[in-house]
């Protein structure tokens, strides 16, 4: 699908989170298009997904939960 035009700026549709990462000392998300396939992820900077707050949101309550379940597994 063509990007959508937001304050004259081009933008595309973030369809899902799937990964974090650091680089740089700076916080990356792996990001899917609305649209697009798999080839077309992208790593951003969290500062990149201003327009997708709750999708950020989500994710890291999500992961959240699986690093909590992780350390509470007895040895």
């Amino acid at each position: 699908p063509p990007p959508v035009v937001i304050d004259g700026e081009q933008e595309y549709e973030v369809e899902a989170i799937l990964d974090v990462r650091k680089r740089y000392g700076k916080t990356q998300y792996l990001v899917s298009w609305k649209g697009y396939g798999p080839e077309e992820n992208l790593w951003l900077p969290e500062d990149n997904l201003s327009n997708s707050p709750d999708l950020v949101a989500d994710f890291k309550a999500r992961t959240a939960r699986v690093t909590t379940s992780k350390r509470k597994r007895k040895n």
